[in-house]
C-alpha cells in the first residue's frame, strides 16, 4: 500500500504485516520538495508516477527502487489516472486543464491539454477513463464533465460531449462499465448515480459519509464501490446485478476504524440520514444534497472563475 506523504515522500505499509504491528517506511532516493499530490502505478512495468504540489512529476522503479525520469506540468496536478493499455497518463490540474502523457517512452511526452483551448475552469478532483469507448470523465468544483479523447498518428486531442452542472463540489468519480453507470462523490458526503443511456438526471442518490466524499473505487466484477471520507471511514457498497433496482438500506457497509470491523446496520444508518426524496418516479430515486435534478448532461453553459483551491490536506493513495 502506497500513500504521498506531506513532506514529498512516498510511504508504504506491507498490507501483510500483522495487526498492531508497524512495518512502514518511505521508498528511497524519491522526495519531492512540497507534498505528494497524486500517485499512479504501473502493475505491469512496476512503475509509480508521483506529482508534487511542486509542479513535478517523476517516475521511479518499484522493482529496482531508483529514479527513472521527472517532468513538470503547468500547475500542481491534484488527480492522475493511468491506462495501462494505451500507455497514457492523464494528469488533472490546478488550473482545471487535463494533461496526457505518453508513458510508452522516457521522459514522460505530453501528448495533449483538454481542452485544448483557453478557458476558466476550477480544478480536477478526480479522473476515471473507459478505455472502451475512448471517453474520459472529470470531477471538479461546479461540474462533472466528460470527454471523448482521440489519437491519431502525430496527433492527439480530447473534446467535450457532456457536462452535468452541481452545486456542490464534485470531489470522486468512478465509471462502472457492466451496468454504464457514472457514481460521482460530494463535498457533502452523498453519492449520486447516473445511467447515461437515455435516462434523464440522476438515477438514485443516498448519504454515503457524514463528512466529504475524499475517494471512491469500482471494483466491476462483484459490482462494490469502495468510498472514503474525511469522516475517517472506508464504506464498502454492494450494488445489485444490472437490471435490479438499487436499495441502499439493503447495501453493505464496512467501517475502517480501527481494523475494518463491521459498523453498524445499514438499514440503522441509512435511516438516520436518510436525503430527501426527490419527485423522480421510482421507488429509489432520491435527491441528494448538493446535487440539481438536471434533465441530462448537457454543453457546458459557459466559462466560470478559475479561483486558487490550493490546500495543505494529505494526498492520494495507491495500491
Amino acid at each position: 500500500c502506497l500513500c504521498g506523504l506531506s513532506d514529498g515522500s512516498v510511504g508504504f505499509q506491507k498490507v501483510s504485516a500483522p495487526l498492531g504491528v508497524s512495518r512502514g517506511a518511505t521508498l528511497p532516493l524519491i522526495k519531492h520538495t512540497a507534498g505528494v499530490s497524486a500517485l499512479a502505478v504501473d502493475q505491469q512495468d512496476q512503475w509509480l508516477f508521483t506529482a508534487s504540489k511542486d509542479n513535478s512529476l517523476k517516475v521511479y522503479d518499484l522493482s529496482k527502487q531508483f529514479m527513472l525520469c521527472e517532468t513538470s506540468a503547468p500547475t500542481p496536478a491534484r488527480a492522475m489516472l493511468l491506462d495501462q493499455a494505451q500507455h497514457w497518463l492523464f494528469t488533472g490540474l490546478q488550473s482545471g486543464v487535463i494533461m496526457v502523457w505518453d508513458t510508452s517512452t522516457l521522459p514522460l511526452k505530453p501528448l495533449c491539454s483538454i481542452p485544448d483551448v483557453t478557458q476558466a475552469l476550477t480544478r480536477v478532483h478526480d479522473l476515471d477513463y473507459d478505455s472502451s469507448s475512448s471517453t474520459l470523465f472529470s470531477a471538479s468544483k461546479d461540474a462533472l464533465r466528460i470527454w471523448s479523447v482521440k489519437s491519431a498518428t502525430v496527433s492527439s486531442w480530447g473534446r467535450s460531449i457532456g457536462c452535468i452542472p452541481v452545486i456542490n463540489e464534485c470531489t470522486a468519480v468512478v465509471w462502472a462499465a457492466s451496468s454504464r453507470e457514472l457514481v460521482c462523490g460530494f463535498a457533502t458526503g452523498s453519492c449520486v448515480a447516473f445511467v447515461l443511456d437515455g435516462v434523464a438526471g440522476a438515477t438514485y442518490a443516498w448519504q454515503a459519509h457524514e463528512e466529504e466524499v475524499t475517494h471512491m473505487h469500482w471494483d466491476d466484477a462483484k459490482r462494490r464501490l469502495f468510498t472514503s471520507s474525511k469522516d475517517k471511514k472506508l464504506r464498502v457498497w454492494h450494488f445489485p446485478a444490472v437490471g435490479r433496482d438499487f436499495n441502499p438500506v439493503a447495501s453493505a457497509v464496512i467501517s475502517s476504524a480501527p481494523h475494518l470491523t463491521a459498523s453498524r446496520s445499514a438499514a440503522s444508518m441509512v435511516e438516520n440520514r436518510r436525503p430527501r426524496t426527490g419527485s423522480g418516479t421510482g421507488a429509489t430515486r432520491q435527491v441528494a444534497t448538493g446535487y440539481p435534478d438536471v434533465s441530462a448532461a448537457q454543453p457546458s453553459k459557459g466559462p466560470n472563475v478559475c479561483a486558487d483551491e490550493s490546500d495543505d490536506d494529505l494526498t492520494g493513495w495507491d495500491r
